[in-house]
């Protein structure tokens, strides 16, 4: 018999296969007419904005803790830095998106550039409305690694972003 997690875990599986699905009718049947490509460059330009004042603000915390893990005189050794992000739009009560980037130090190890990169993530074909604009990291994520079609990223009319630190501890008895 399936315990509960094992269950869960199928049902989020199949989930994600729908919305996958889901995703590839609605991109196909999708047409791209000037009024949604500028309001796709419109997304992509503040998510640059944010995306740099996000990678502004752990690099400066990360310096902050790296010295004060090396000084070795806190209660905290290590740490990590996580960012949130979620995306809405008006037509549903709960995020249409969520997700965590974590940015970690530790002593052997280095950080976790993911949202680090600050070049052209634009992978989009010859062919393709938006082929010559440069994406940042975040609008290439929402339109490539997520199961939201392109008219579900047109919607998004509400970001949240939160930088938590976690000071982490871990000692012998």
């Amino acid at each position: 018999m399936k315990d509960f997690d094992q269950i869960e875990k199928e049902n989020q599986r199949e989930k994600e296969q729908f919305l996958f699905a889901r995703k590839r009718v609605l991109n196909k049947q999708f047409k791209f007419d000037a009024k949604q490509l500028k309001q796709l460059i419109k997304l992509n330009k503040y998510l640059t904005v944010k995306q740099n004042e996000i990678l502004e603000i752990c690099s400066k915390l990360n310096k902050q803790l790296a010295k004060q893990v090396k000084t070795k005189n806190n209660w905290f050794h290590d740490y990590e830095i996580e960012i949130y992000m979620a995306f809405n739009n008006e037509q549903y009560e709960d995020p249409i998106y969520e997700s965590k980037c974590i940015l970690h130090y530790s002593k052997n190890s280095k950080i976790n550039k993911d949202l680090g990169y600050r070049g052209n993530f634009n992978d989009r074909q010859e062919t393709h409305p938006l082929y010559k604009q440069t994406h940042c990291y975040i609008f290439h994520h929402l339109y490539d690694h997520t199961s939201l079609a392109w008219q579900d990223i047109i919607n998004i009319n509400e970001t949240w972003f939160e930088i938590v630190v976690r000071y982490q501890l871990i000692e012998k008895l």
